[in-house]
């Protein structure tokens, strides 16, 4: 029984490319996000800049890039994941916090009023800057997890043989 459980563990883990695809998308969001975050903090009422502006249209094309990435993550990772109960909780929270940010960076579009703008923003900020850590403990948590229950597996083919 541990043996099929690690094994599809072992399928929780994304194929070379897409986690490197995975890791560049999430990676350019958050950098265009930060960059353009500090240049909006720096201009104060002054209109917005022409770096700033790129910055802004190259974050909403990584956040559909992003978008795309997360939507092949559901149909076997975060599948598997949950049916084996491993990293739920981090899991969860990834998936909530991508709806969320998915929903405030539409509101940004679409959001009526200064008051409705700029609590929006904070959101979106706030919770976009929690995001590079989140995936960093998700994957180190989902890691090594992944090694125990390998190496017990292991443990208890070499027991099974003997």
């Amino acid at each position: 029984m541990m043996r099929a459980h690690a094994l599809l563990v072992d399928r929780i883990r994304l194929p070379r490319w897409q986690r490197w695809t995975t890791y560049a998308s999430f990676t350019l969001l958050a950098l265009t996000g930060i960059l353009w975050w500090t240049l909006d903090l720096q201009r104060g009422e002054n209109p917005a800049s022409a770096p700033q502006v790129w910055l802004l249209r190259l974050h909403g094309l990584a956040a559909m890039w992003v978008l795309i990435c997360f939507g092949s993550l559901l149909t076997n990772h975060a599948r598997i994941g949950w049916a084996v109960q491993r990293n739920r909780w981090l899991g969860g929270i990834m998936v909530a916090v991508t709806a969320l940010l998915t929903i405030t960076g539409y509101g940004l579009y679409y959001a009526v009023g200064d008051t409705m703008r700029l609590l929006t923003s904070w959101i979106h900020i706030c919770v976009g800057a929690a995001v590079p850590a989140l995936l960093t403990l998700h994957v180190w948590r989902g890691r090594n997890t992944r090694i125990a229950l390998l190496a017990a597996a292991h443990n208890e083919r070499a027991r099974h043989d003997h």
